[in-house]
């Protein structure tokens, strides 16, 4: 139950952090790439996972004829795929950028 309620601290806290007043043009104009050499290769590792996502949603809607009820299942498996990817990647970020 710890880690859930921690998981659920993190989420909070970074909401907070996300919905922080600032100004209209430093969120349009303000691009930092912590790190990486470029803003285009840290767009480009940003996008990995929800690129992986959509393969994943692919690749089950590929295999979907072996599913018994599959019109029930495998909407319900995608969404709970996508669901979690959002959830793990928010966690991930969350523990990327600490909050200052």
């Amino acid at each position: 139950m710890r880690p859930v309620l921690w998981c659920v601290e993190r989420m909070l806290i970074g909401l907070e952090r996300v919905m922080a007043p600032r100004s209209d043009s430093s969120v349009l104009t303000t691009f930092t790439t912590n790190g990486w050499s470029s803003a285009g290769v840290a767009s480009l590792v940003g996008i990995s996972a929800s690129i992986g996502d959509l393969i994943g949603a692919d690749s089950s809607v590929h295999l979907s004829e072996e599913l018994k009820n599959a019109s029930w299942i495998l909407p319900r498996s995608m969404i709970a795929t996508a669901l979690m990817n959002y959830i793990l990647g928010f966690i991930t970020i969350s523990e990327l950028h600490p909050f200052r």
